[in-house]
């Protein structure tokens, strides 16, 4: 069971050999100093993901395509000015995110079809990778999100509606009894005026004919005080005054 070293590098060479064809048709090995090629499953399965978003871009109104854009602009070469972004046939948006699909599938063919260090492959298709998920969360929730923000700019209008209207009702309110205070006022005073009139005219008549009611010599102008005389001394007077007439 010996073995020479002109035979153990010959078996070496084969297995080295073998190893090598295994990895041009599995295409998943990287040796090191000679690496490897990309399997064909990595790039197929990214072309059909940046496929998908370019189709669902074509699904979404003017205004989710603009918040799309907003949103990935970062990633896109876009013109400055937004009110650009969709415009001409197709628009700077499409032609942006085509640009940028054609740009990762030369990666992906060069990584697929030339040999390459593993490290190489996983910086590239990380960086690719951590795009196109931003992409696919936007693209697929975009719609949903305007939804949300126009449901909640409705409800806060509503609220505000509602606030304005407590308030137009609560001033009216204080108007209203604002109105009624003030009309209660200029009918009192209304009213005293009115009876300081009375009061005048009695006490000129009651004074011009002293002894012909009241005692003494005073009138009523002089002896019957409203402010300060009482029910019953009121009525005591009444009854002196009767008695008076009747004799």
């Amino acid at each position: 069971m010996k073995i020479t070293k002109t035979q153990l590098t010959k078996l070496i060479k084969e297995e080295l050999e073998k190893s090598l064809k295994e990895a041009e048709v599995v295409q998943e090995i990287y040796f090191p100093f000679i690496g490897g090629k990309l399997p064909d499953g990595e790039w197929s399965i990214r072309r059909k993901q940046m496929q998908a978003i370019d189709s669902a871009l074509d699904d979404l109104s003017e205004e989710e395509q603009l918040r799309f854009a907003d949103l990935v602009e970062g990633f896109l070469d876009l013109p400055d000015d937004q009110n650009d972004w969709l415009r001409g046939v197709p628009s700077a948006l499409s032609t942006a995110l085509e640009e940028k699909f054609d740009e990762w599938n030369k990666q992906l063919r060069k990584l697929s079809y030339n040999r390459h260090t593993k490290d190489e492959a996983s910086v590239a298709m990380s960086k690719m990778d951590s795009v196109l998920g931003i992409m696919s969360k936007v693209v697929g929730g975009v719609a949903q999100q305007i939804a949300q923000e126009k449901s909640e700019d409705a409800a806060h209008r509503k609220s505000e509606d509602e606030k304005h209207a407590r308030i137009s009702a609560e001033t009216e309110k204080e108007r209203k009894a604002q109105r009624a205070h003030d009309d209660e006022r200029r009918r009192m005073a209304s009213s005293a005026q009115q009876d300081d009139s009375d009061d005048s005219f009695m006490g000129q008549h009651h004074l011009s004919n002293p002894g012909f009611a009241g005692t003494g010599n005073m009138g009523y102008g002089e002896s019957l005080d409203r402010a300060k005389i009482s029910k019953s001394e009121l009525a005591q007077i009444i009854k002196e005054e009767l008695e008076n007439l009747l004799k």
